[in-house]
């Protein structure tokens, strides 16, 4: 039967068997555009059927690699814009209909069978049905795939309760690029290792990129990257306490949003010889700072942070001039007053 034209706007609903079994990728997405933000019942019917013919897909092309694999229940348009606190603008009404046993499914295909780019995107539930009270709220839960075949994933997981696998040979042996969105670690445990021992240069050998979103209950990432990685961004991860990151070959750092890091108490190490950019909203306080001076250009001074610059000679150093000195309060959350360091 022919697709309508409202059907049209959502990816993968009709896809053919022989075009499931042959294409060397696989799409999956629902419309851009919901009718009336999301609310209408179409628009969770649609998401449901959309939901049943990945998993129909995925059955069916079980026994063969995909090179791509995007799995997106999130709308697309601009105004679906996301707050911390809240979720997405739109209502996702077909979000309550995904499962772990569903995610569970998807994520296990793509660690072993995607050999490309993988992304997911799921919303959480919504919190409150419109004209009606607030509902209990259910959480998924879920395993982060890793997959020694993959070369990039984003996943946006719906503030699920992210449990980290230990890492064993091979894992992110291919990974390039890796964003990890909107989920819960259990803090102080061994996902939090788990974590970085999995991005680190034994099991993680070719990262560009990293991005961590809207991850809670992470309380501490230690990460001893591969030279490899250029690219780091830390988003709203916002129980996050202890920072130590070793990255010989990183360019750019960015810090936002990690509201813990400039509390008393809080500590920072980052040594990274070749930062090019520093840009970092939530100042760890001075005492719990550390950027080692070899790794482009700052130190802590009595007057605050000294900022240097490179010179023609090679392991030199040329003074700039110091940032202004802290008092104990300016280092606390000042949302107007980011830093951001460019070495040349």
């Amino acid at each position: 039967m022919a697709s309508t034209t409202w059907d049209s706007e959502i990816v993968g609903l009709d896809y053919s068997d022989d075009h499931v079994l042959r294409a060397p990728s696989l799409r999956f997405a629902v419309s851009p555009n919901p009718h009336a933000c999301g609310v209408s019942s179409r628009d969770t019917e649609d998401g449901r059927r959309l939901i049943a013919a990945v998993d129909a897909a995925l059955v069916l092309r079980a026994g063969s690699d995909v090179e791509d694999l995007e799995i997106n229940f999130v709308y697309g348009s601009s105004m679906n814009t996301y707050s911390y606190g809240g979720g997405y603008m739109f209502c996702h009404g077909h979000a309550a209909d995904i499962t772990p046993e569903h995610v569970a499914a998807w994520l296990r295909f793509a660690e072993t069978r995607v050999t490309g780019c993988f992304t997911l995107a799921m919303p959480a539930p919504p919190r409150r049905r419109f004209g009606r009270a607030a509902t209990a709220v259910r959480k998924l839960s879920a395993e982060l795939p890793a997959s020694a075949r993959a070369a990039a994933m984003s996943l946006d997981m719906a503030d699920a309760a992210l449990a980290i696998p230990v890492p064993t040979a091979g894992a992110f042996h291919a990974l390039t690029d890796l964003q990890l969105s909107h989920a819960r670690v259990e803090p102080g445990g061994a996902d939090e290792r788990n974590l970085g021992d999995l991005l680190s240069a034994s099991f993680c050998p070719r990262p560009r990129r990293l991005r961590l979103e809207g991850i809670t209950g992470l309380a501490a990432l230690q990460l001893r990257a591969a030279a490899a990685l250029e690219e780091v961004r830390l988003d709203y991860v916002e129980d996050l306490t202890a920072l130590e990151l070793d990255a010989p070959g990183l360019r750019e750092l960015h810090v936002a949003r990690c509201f813990e890091l400039a509390e008393r108490g809080s500590t920072a190490r980052i040594s990274a010889p070749a930062l090019e950019t520093l840009a970092w909203a939530e100042v760890c306080r001075p005492e719990g700072l550390q950027l080692d001076r070899a790794c482009g250009g700052w130190t802590k001074s009595s007057s605050g942070l000294m900022l240097l610059t490179r010179t023609g000679t090679p392991g030199h150093w040329g003074y700039c001039g110091n940032a202004p000195p802290r008092t104990a309060s300016a280092w606390t959350y000042r949302p107007y007053c980011p830093i951001r360091f460019a070495f040349n």
